[in-house]
């Protein structure tokens, strides 16, 4: 089973996206199969970060109304898959607790699943 790291901050603007995608960097590049996941829904830094425009992203997985090949996309890093944020919160619906479901599910297929979060305090 693949670890999941979090990185995580009190605000926005401290450096956390550059961290999360250098991390996820260095450990594809150490030949570990990685999974860069951006959940913060309010910005798409970690999806911009690597040139990426998704059609889905991990709201839609979290609701249940798409599944991991169609929001998985592959970056130009062997190795190095993304889950990205496309900003259609307005009809996020799913309950968060499911987050859990869906990390347990794709850690079976990544050893590393690096997840850049929103900026929070509470």
């Amino acid at each position: 089973m693949g670890k999941v790291i979090a990185v995580l901050s009190g605000k926005g603007g401290v450096g956390k996206t550059t961290i999360a995608a250098n991390l996820a960097v260095v450990l594809a590049k150490m030949g570990k199969k990685v999974l860069a996941v951006d959940a913060n829904l309010t910005s798409s830094g970690l999806t911009t970060h690597f040139g990426l425009s998704p059609s889905y992203g991990l709201t839609n997985l979290l609701d249940g109304n798409k599944k991991e090949e169609d929001v998985v996309m592959m970056s130009d890093i062997d190795n190095l898959y993304v889950i990205g944020t496309t900003f259609r919160i307005e009809s996020f619906s799913a309950d968060l607790r499911r987050m859990k479901a869906v990390m347990d599910k794709l850690r079976k297929d990544y050893d590393f699943i690096i997840v850049d979060a929103a900026p929070t305090l509470g």
